[in-house]
């Protein structure tokens, strides 16, 4: 379980976060919805401690993160994988050693035991046979799917997506939705995913939050956030779907 406490962040004097409460439950997925630049991303950095928050705590696996040494922290960040926004992969490796990266450095599995692990996470995410090919021979799509092979690789209990389906074709965006759900399904695992694509959040959410100056303005499962009288929720999906030339009624089909 992850639990975010009354956060503040401010970078510059911009107060970026202001008293953020967020509770992600186990085995659940999460989204967190936003505009570009309300602090979404800055909400993963903070859950990951790669900077601390001015105010609050956040807590994970009954521990407070604010708290710990670096050793202990490391080892909560092993309970983690991420899908950064741009895959992240490593361009001098090919995808073998990119998906394997982590277990070679972090276990002491056998060659043998870390081929078939790869092999599973490959299939997993639909990627057969690209092993041997570099990230600059994929498709977008597809280097978003060896990223999300990399982060299941470690058997971890809590996936973060950092804009998942930025950047991708409307088939492709489908086809990651769908993954994500997927692991979520077969992996158990609890899930941030941090999008402004209402389309991706209404197929892979358990419960949304919607990130407004600062603060959580709304949170509940799909249904409640299709129907709330909200009218901050309302404009966002109307925005969304003027944006992308969609009518409401496709959005809460």
């Amino acid at each position: 379980m992850i639990i975010v406490e009354n956060i503040w962040k401010n970078f510059n004097d911009k107060q970026v976060l202001a008293g953020v409460d967020l509770k992600i439950n186990d085995g659940e997925t999460m989204v967190v919805l936003g505009k570009s630049g309300v602090g979404k991303s800055v909400l993963l950095r903070l859950i990951l401690r790669l900077m601390d928050p001015d105010r609050g705590r956040i807590t994970i696996d009954n521990k407070i993160i604010g708290t710990l040494q670096r050793r202990e922290m490391n080892t909560i960040r092993l309970r983690f994988g991420m899908l950064f926004q741009s895959a992240a992969l490593f361009d001098s490796m090919n995808i073998f050693d990119n998906v394997s990266i982590a277990l070679r450095t972090l276990t002491k599995l056998t060659e043998i035991e870390i081929r078939e692990k790869v092999d599973y996470c490959l299939n997993m995410v639909g990627l057969q046979g690209v092993e041997k090919l570099f990230p600059a021979e994929l498709s977008g799509g597809m280097r978003k799917r060896v990223g999300l092979a990399r982060a299941v690789a470690m058997d971890p209990a809590y996936l973060l997506y950092d804009e998942p389906t930025t950047g991708l074709d409307p088939v492709m965006t489908e086809s990651i939705a769908q993954i994500i759900r997927k692991l979520q399904r077969e992996l158990n695992v609890s899930s941030i995913v941090v999008t402004h694509d209402l389309q991706t959040a209404f197929t892979v959410a358990d419960r949304m939050a919607l990130l407004h100056e600062g603060q959580i303005q709304f949170q509940g499962t799909v249904d409640q956030i299709r129907n709330t009288d909200d009218i901050i929720v309302r404009e966002f999906i109307r925005g969304y779907s003027r944006k992308h030339n969609l009518e409401m009624h496709q959005i809460d089909d």
